[in-house]
């Protein structure tokens, strides 16, 4: 389609893409996360390279990402949540829970807990992440006595 060859033949508009990509990639990841500045310059490389070039391009890509601290570190994460899940139908008992993140999910998370009267630490990157969590939770909760 033409959008497709706009961004493959015509420098600016391929540049202007890119960037774009590139702002959005710093905006999610904040700039912790490799894999995605990879990504993003291997699909660069095959806008302008042979499949093949583009393939062997990416495949050295991967192994790159393979050896870094950040990839050891995810799949340590993977593995843990893995063994966790064994433990899932625990019956072992628990005075409080940790919820770590305070958007939407991590907030909906604390208000359900503590809707079974089970304390909660609620933890962010930063305060004002846990201020918004905080806020959620209350405003749900006030909903919920006015009925």
């Amino acid at each position: 389609d033409y959008a497709d060859l706009a961004v493959r033949w015509v420098p600016p508009v391929r540049n202007y893409v890119f960037r774009t990509a590139k702002k959005q990639v710093d905006k999610t990841t904040r700039g912790k996360y490799p894999a995605a500045y990879e990504i993003l310059d291997c699909v660069k490389f095959g806008c302008t390279s042979a499949p093949q070039q583009a393939f062997e391009n990416e495949a050295k890509a991967f192994v790159r990402l393979a050896k870094t601290s950040t990839s050891t570190a995810l799949i340590g994460l993977f593995d843990g949540l893995t063994e966790a899940k064994k433990y899932a139908d625990s019956s072992r008992p628990f005075d409080s829970v940790c919820v770590l993140g305070g958007g939407l999910m991590g907030a909906g998370i604390a208000q359900v807990t503590v809707e079974k009267s089970i304390p909660v630490v609620l933890k962010d990157v930063n305060l004002e992440g846990v201020q918004r969590g905080v806020d959620y939770v209350a405003s749900n909760l006030g909903k919920k006595v006015k009925r």
